[in-house]
């Protein structure tokens, strides 16, 4: 499965919801996740990857 930013203007309430439906299917899914906010996702563990363009920006 993969998530580009799908939960980006998610309310606190939904996203906690998510993210547990979310580390259910972990166990049976690989999950990518893109997302700008490293901090709300970190707690879902996983390995954490940065992407950067080309000219390093």
């Amino acid at each position: 499965m993969i998530l580009d930013d799908a939960l980006v203007f998610t309310d606190d309430d939904r996203i906690e919801r998510m993210f547990d439906a979310l580390t259910r299917q972990a166990g049976d899914l690989q999950i990518l996740v893109l997302t700008c906010r490293q901090r709300a996702f970190r707690e879902l563990g996983g390995t954490a990857l940065q992407l950067s363009a080309p000219d390093g920006s």
